[in-house]
């Protein structure tokens, strides 16, 4: 019996809790200075984040290789709680049911969904069973990284009208990449509610390619979240 279990957990390990083994992760992300003048529009969104302390909202995320040989759609739900507190569970696609914890630092705490779901396992945030298909680690799916992707990445800034996205309407803020080196990625466009002036659409390409596109929903900012709220 012992030596069934032990092959049991071993096979539980070998699942993606979070993410998937297709791509490579990078390290842990780090930024350098604000090297980026913001427009109006992205001041707005800096301005506004700083009086976020806290927000739960749903991402709904599609990725592709730079091919486009391998695809991958999934809807998280997110807690995030300044400055490094985020509690990311997949809803629906690959891995439906996982979940993870990140604290800040370079582990994440998760499960995978069904059967195992009781089997926790702390790991390198960069492993690949805690990434995405294009190897994102947990902290890239806040609003703080995408925020500071477009202040601290040296490259181009401009800004135009946007589409009306979920009845609003918005402003596109583009960074051409000056040094294109993360997986070959070359462009983000983000788009920003000209109400609430914080993110509701994301979009990374490589070349013409969009790569990745991300729709944040039902964004509910300082709801009171607590440190126990990101418990596992």
């Amino acid at each position: 019996m012992q030596n069934e279990l032990s092959k049991l957990l071993r096979f539980a390990a070998c699942f993606a809790f979070v993410g998937s083994t297709a791509a490579t992760a990078k390290a842990q992300v780090t930024f350098g200075p604000e090297v980026n003048k913001p427009g109006p529009a992205l001041a707005a969104f800096a301005k506004a984040y700083d009086n976020v302390n806290d927000y739960t909202m749903t991402d709904t995320v599609s990725e592709q290789t730079n091919d486009g040989a391998k695809k991958q759609n999934r809807v998280y739900a997110y807690k995030f709680m300044k400055p490094h507190l985020v509690d990311s569970k997949i809803v629906s696609g690959p891995g439906a049911g996982s979940a993870a914890v990140w604290r800040g630092g370079d582990k994440v705490k998760g499960h995978q969904g069904g059967l195992f779901s009781a089997l926790k396992m702390t790991v390198p945030i960069t492993d690949g069973r805690a990434t995405s298909l294009r190897g994102n680690t947990i902290d890239k799916g806040t609003l703080t990284f995408v925020l500071q992707t477009m202040l601290s990445t040296p490259g181009t800034l401009v800004e135009n009208p946007g589409p009306e996205i979920a009845g609003g309407q918005t402003t596109a803020v583009e960074l051409d990449d000056a040094t294109p080196q993360r997986n070959g990625e070359t462009k983000v466009v983000l788009y920003l509610s000209n109400a609430s002036h914080l993110p509701v659409k994301r979009q990374v390409y490589a070349g013409s390619v969009p790569v990745l596109t991300a729709l944040f929903t039902d964004l509910k900012t300082n709801i009171g979240l607590k440190q126990d709220d990101f418990d596992m």
